[in-house]
């Protein structure tokens, strides 16, 4: 096996583990799960580092070895490795940017929550001519929230 293919092997690895590991971050954020959620966390970024890595090597290889003499030389079977490499890192991509809305969603209910508890958020018609906040919006505000 030649370095190159062993790298993308590595690469192809790696992207399929991290695929894994957001599928779980994903069920721990559905579930609302803070421990498992903090364990895939922590996974997700030990993952990406060895990404890192992994693509800071074959940006190393091919600065040596030009890429489109490999295309050329007939070797089908590394530009198909490398084509399914690029398709589990865009099915990260679009795993992460998802979990990422599933975060965003749940810090906005959370901060909207903070904000009913600190009184911030009532607007001057949600409160009653002697100045009380009015129960029933209230109510209805820390029940969406």
């Amino acid at each position: 096996m030649s370095d190159i293919e062993s790298l993308l092997r590595s690469l192809l690895e790696s992207s399929r583990a991290l695929k894994d590991t957001l599928a779980k971050e994903h069920e721990a954020l559905l579930s609302a799960n803070l421990s498992t959620l903090s364990t895939h966390s922590e996974r997700k970024k030990n993952q990406l580092i060895e990404l890192e890595a992994l693509e800071l090597n074959r940006r190393r290889y091919l600065e040596v070895n030009d890429w489109e003499s490999i295309e050329a030389s007939g070797s089908q079977p590394l530009v198909d490795l490398w084509s399914q490499v690029l398709e589990e890192l865009r099915a990260c991509q679009e795993a992460n940017e998802i979990n990422g809305a599933i975060v965003r969603a749940h810090q906005a209910r959370t901060q909207k929550a903070l904000d009913l508890l600190a009184g911030r958020g009532l607007t001057p018609a949600e409160y009653s001519p002697d100045g009380l906040a009015d129960a029933k919006y209230l109510s209805e505000e820390i029940a969406r929230a």
